[in-house]
């Protein structure tokens, strides 16, 4: 079940979406696919390095 849910969380955050409406922030994404936001946080922080926030930054700089 966790792998689903990094999954999904994964999707909406390389979609990109997000990155139009700037209000959008971490816990929303993370609550949309039934997870708490710590929770998602160690796990991308396991595997990518960074925080869920940093993630979203990192995506919305890139899409400017």
């Amino acid at each position: 079940k966790m792998e689903n849910i990094y999954e999904k969380v994964c999707r909406v955050l390389a979609a990109g979406g997000f990155c139009r409406n700037t209000e959008t922030r971490f816990e929303d994404i993370c609550e949309e696919a039934g997870v708490g936001r710590v929770t998602m946080d160690n796990l991308l922080y396991e595997r990518f390095g960074m925080s869920g926030c940093d993630m979203l930054t990192a995506f919305r700089k890139r899409s400017l």
